[in-house]
This record gives C-alpha cells, sequence and structure tokens, in this order.
C-alpha cells in the first residue's frame, strides 16, 4: 500500500513542486529513494511480519516523500526542517537493524537524532538566513536572530557530523562483537561509512574555507548514504537468510559424518571458528565430554 501511494504521489506531483528547493538534484532521486525505503519496509513486512524494522524503514520513506513536496512552500526552512527528520528516521533505522529494536545505546541516539532534527530544523525555520541556505554554503543567522537562534543555527551541522561518528562507532562495534550470522547481516550496510566519511570531509573542507561550496558534492554523498541504508538492510538480510542455509547444510553434513571428529571438523568449517568443539553426553554419567573423552570445557559466566 505504501509503494502504491508513493507511486501515486510522483504521479500527481510536477517536477518544480517534487525538486525541493535549493537541492542540485531532480526529483527523480528523491523520487527512487522513497520508493526504495517503502519498498523494503513492504518486503520486510511480507517476509517477517513481527520485525518491527519495516515501520522505522517505512517512516523514514514516508519522510522522504512529505520533503519532496515540500517545495511547494516555497521556503526552504521548511525543506531543511523535513530534510533533518528525515536524516533522523534514516539512522533510527539503521540502529534498529536486525529486529527493528534499537539497544540501549541505540535507543540514546535515535532520541539525540530526533532532537538533533527537531530543534535544528526548528532553528533553521524560525532564524535561517534562507539567502545563505540557497548559496548551498554554511548556513547563517539572520540579522536579527536572538543570541540563542544564532547558536542553535551554527551548532546544527557540527552537532550531526557528532552523532554521524557516534553512531557509526556504534555499528561498527556491533558488528565487530557480534556472533557470525550477526556479521554477515551487518556487513552490507556498512557501506554507508566510506560515503559518509567523504560527506564529512566535504563539509569540513567548506566550513575551513578550504573550497568555495561543496554542496552539490556534499549532499549528493549524503542521498547517496541515506540510499545505501534500505539497499544495505535487504543485503544484510538475505545474507543472514543464506546463513540459515548453510547450518541447514551443517545438520545435513553431520547426519552423514562417520565420526565425531568428522561432525566438530565439519562444524568448525561452517561456522568459521576453528575453537569450536562437540560436546558429547557420557553413558550412564550424563556427563559431557570431547571427543577425545576428556571433560567438556564449561564456558565462562560472559
Amino acid at each position: 500500500m505504501l509503494v502504491g501511494a508513493s507511486f501515486v504521489t510522483l504521479a500527481i506531483c510536477p517536477p518544480d513542486v517534487c525538486t525541493g528547493v535549493g537541492k542540485p538534484w531532480g526529483w527523480w532521486l528523491d523520487a527512487f529513494i522513497a520508493v526504495s525505503f517503502l519498498g523494503v519496509a513492504g518486503l520486510i513486512s511480507i517476509q517477517s511480519p513481527t520485525n518491527r524494522l519495516a515501520l522505522a524503514i517505512g517512516a523514514a520513506g514516508i519522510a522522504k516523500l512529505v520533503e519532496m513536496n515540500l517545495g511547494a512552500l516555497g521556503d526552504l526552512g521548511w525543506w531543511h526542517l523535513s530534510r533533518m527528520v528525515f536524516v533522523a528516521l534514516v539512522w533510527h533505522a539503521a540502529l534498529s537493524f536486525p529486529t527493528g529494536e534499537p539497544k540501549r545505546i541505540g535507543w540514546v541516539l535515535s532520541v539525540a537524532w530526533m532532537a538533533w532534527a527537531l530543534v535544528g530544523g526548528l532553528a533553521r525555520l524560525l532564524w535561517g538566513d534562507r539567502a545563505t541556505m540557497l548559496a548551498g554554503g554554511p548556513i547563517d543567522s539572520v540579522a536579527d536572530a536572538p543570541p540563542l537562534g544564532e547558536f542553535l543555527v551554527e551548532i546544527a551541522p557540527r552537532m550531526g557530523d557528532i552523532l554521524i561518528v557516534v553512531s557509526l562507532v556504534v555499528l561498527i562495534g556491533r558488528m565487530v562483537r557480534g556472533d557470525r550470522q550477526t556479521r554477515r547481516a551487518m556487513a552490507p550496510l556498512l557501506v554507508i561509512v566510506p560515503i559518509v566519511v567523504l560527506t564529512v570531509v566535504d563539509e569540513t573542507l567548506v566550513d575551513a574555507g578550504i573550497v568555495e561550496s561543496g554542496f552539490l558534492a556534499a549532499s549528493t554523498w549524503a542521498e547517496m548514504a541515506t540510499l545505501a541504508v534500505p539497499w544495505g538492510i535487504v543485503a544484510g538480510l538475505a545474507r543472514s537468510q543464506l546463513w540459515g542455509g548453510e547450518v541447514a547444510e551443517l545438520v545435513a553434513a553431520a547426519e552423514a559424518a562417520g565420526t565425531p571428529e568428522e561432525v566438530e571438523r565439519v562444524a568448525a568449517e561452517t561456522l568459521g571458528d576453528p575453537t569450536a568443539r562437540l560436546g558429547l553426553v557420557r553413558p550412564g554419567t550424563g556427563t559431557l565430554v570431547t571427543v577425545d573423552g576428556e571433560p567438556f570445557p564449561v564456558p565462562g559466566a560472559g
């Protein structure tokens, strides 16, 4: 239904409206991004109805549709507000992967992203200088803005960069500490890392005055990063399903193995863990032993 709504929106939305004010790309890129998020949300809801990740991704897709149509207002402030909300929802979806429920630090970051979007977006709407928005460089505040307004307009990009770095560290850490299935699922999603790094570097060069304006490059890199999220999630879920197939192959190979030593070897190869050991129950005592007959080492509490 959401994908159908997106196509209807694109059909009735004229290019001068769908093209957000001040953006260097056409409505077709916005359309593809919106349909990608909504399509992936629909796919996840079909494959796994209980996975709340579909809600997070669908919300980002709807936010993208709203952003596309705000060009009709002709005010860059509204577009910046909606854009920042969209970015916050995209990061919430990434932090929610793969179950749709972020961990504790993920929830903290999701709340921080939404606070950044609402506070920073409203600051740009109320006190942001439209001329600097249209120019594509760093955004200044209007001449009659209060000190708080000037501070919020100036600090918003820096806070966004900090949230990006922390969020990437959390995602990479979750992948490194996770089991093999988690690593396989999250690896495609981390394609956003080099794209985001290029975005931050480009914006830093602009702020430092090394280049005149990197709005075209930075904004396009940012769009590529957001587009990588839904497709990275699809690829990650597909790899996770393939891992499940390898486990099925492990069961079949174990049944065909002639000795416990062969079962242990096949398990270690399939899991990619050379330290994997097979535990056998000793008849009569019920205790676990290794394939060599030694007492099976009990895993630590951690």
